[in-house]
Order: structure tokens, then C-alpha cells, then sequence
């Protein structure tokens, strides 16, 4: 469970739609229903590692109040309608486990 606390610093909503299993006649990945997050998005600059281990620059942050397994090839709705790329994801954890879970795009 998300820490109450922590939810007040998450003012934002994106939606997320995970991949079916399933791609159409052209090869293009089949989204499940979006749903809507709890979320923090900090548009800022720095370097992450993406899942291929290649240097990237990231230019936004998104902090989700969900610790779900989020696959990488996750389709995310911002706000302003916009799909960016995840480069990384992890799950931030605590003492207790894992606390939140941290998208790079």
C-alpha cells in the first residue's frame, strides 16, 4: 500500500496501457483498456541506462503511486495527450518493500 504521505506529493493522473499478446496483421502492438494513475511528472533533464544498457538522455520522470510490474513496452497517456517512449523503470523500495515505481522518458 501507498503511503498516504507520499500521495499528496503525486498531484498528477497518466494513463497506462498495457500490451496484449497479440499484434494485428501489421505488426503493431494491441493495447488493453488504458487506466488512470496516480502520479508525480518532473520534467526534467538527466542520464539513464535503457533496457539495452545504451546511455540515454531522459527528459521527463514520472513517480507512480503502483508497485504492478510494469512492462517496458507499456503505452503512457500524459495529460497533455502526448505517448512518450519508457527508456527505464524501477521500483524504488523501502524498508518494507517496494514503495513506488519510477518511469524514465
Amino acid at each position: 500500500m501507498i503511503d498516504y504521505d507520499l500521495r499528496l506529493l503525486m498531484p498528477d493522473t497518466v494513463a497506462l496501457e498495457l500490451p496484449v499478446d497479440a499484434r494485428n496483421v501489421y505488426g503493431v502492438i494491441t493495447y488493453g483498456a488504458a487506466v488512470d494513475h496516480q502520479c508525480r511528472i518532473e520534467q526534467t533533464t538527466s542520464m539513464v541506462r535503457d533496457q539495452d544498457g545504451r546511455e540515454r538522455v531522459s527528459s521527463a520522470q514520472i513517480f507512480l503511486s503502483t508497485q504492478t510490474r510494469i512492462p517496458p513496452t507499456t503505452r503512457v497517456t500524459l495529460p497533455d495527450g502526448s505517448h512518450p517512449v519508457i527508456m527505464s523503470i524501477e521500483s524504488v523500495q523501502d524498508e518494507n518493500g517496494a514503495y513506488f515505481t519510477k518511469l524514465n522518458t
